[in-house]
């Protein structure tokens, strides 16, 4: 597996701006695994990496997958359109989300790769920083920004890249989170993996403002930047 990065990071000002923001909002969403039974785990593919139940750091229910990667190259956790999740169009959603928790007392390197039915892929970096929970969704994927609408923001999250291929999120047929080459063996819980519902409203107004949150000193109309002036 290649890793040559054709970096974009998280520059552009609207994108920090919900980057900030995104989970001030309501997360509610079509739950599509939890992990609360045995039946859940043959949906979950692993390379190099042991894969169980746990009543540790559950968010959804009460019980986790623990996924325990093995040292070496690319131990990986994949999820496949038919078995994990049953709608290819993710277009139709405003985002993918997912919790985790790092038991480590140091961050952890991860990557969101995901595939589309042409097998082009799309590659995002997802750094843990510490120790400790992280509730992780994708930019809504309708949002461009120079990504192809797939970047990742959330709680405990470091500088996030993206780089290879454009995807088509209308058919999306697999996604997988996976370490680049662990020195040693390395522990994550995972649960509530979800997509989110769409919004009728348009992510920024007419100002170039994230529109589902208000601030002081927020423009709701004309008048209002003459009396910022």
């Amino acid at each position: 597996m290649s890793l040559k990065r054709r970096a974009l990071c998280l520059t552009c000002p609207a994108a920090v701006l919900i980057v900030a923001v995104a989970f001030g909002a309501e997360d509610n969403g079509a739950v599509f695994l939890s992990f609360e039974d045995q039946a859940d785990l043959p949906k979950v593919e692993a390379s190099r990496a042991r894969v169980e139940l746990s009543t540790e750091h559950a968010t959804a229910g009460s019980r986790s997958l623990k996924v325990t990667d093995e040292v070496g190259p690319y131990p990986t956790v994949g999820f496949k359109l038919g078995c994990a999740f049953d709608n290819a169009d993710w277009t139709q959603y405003e985002a993918l989300a997912f919790d985790l928790y790092n038991p480590q007392q140091d961050g952890v390197g991860l990557y969101l790769e995901v595939f589309d039915g042409t097998g082009a892929r799309r590659t995002v970096t997802c750094p843990i920083r510490h120790q400790g929970e992280a509730r992780l969704r994708t930019t809504p994927v309708g949002l461009k920004l120079k990504t192809n609408g797939l970047l990742l923001t959330g709680t405990n999250l470091g500088m996030v890249q993206t780089w290879d291929q454009d995807i088509d999120l209308s058919n999306v047929t697999r996604f997988v989170l996976f370490m680049e080459g662990p020195k040693e063996p390395t522990t994550i819980y995972l649960d509530n993996f979800r997509f989110l519902p769409r919004r009728d409203e348009p992510l920024l107004d007419r100002f170039g403002q994230y529109t589902r949150r208000d601030w002081p000193g927020k423009v709701h109309e004309e008048y209002d930047t003459l009396l910022q002036r």
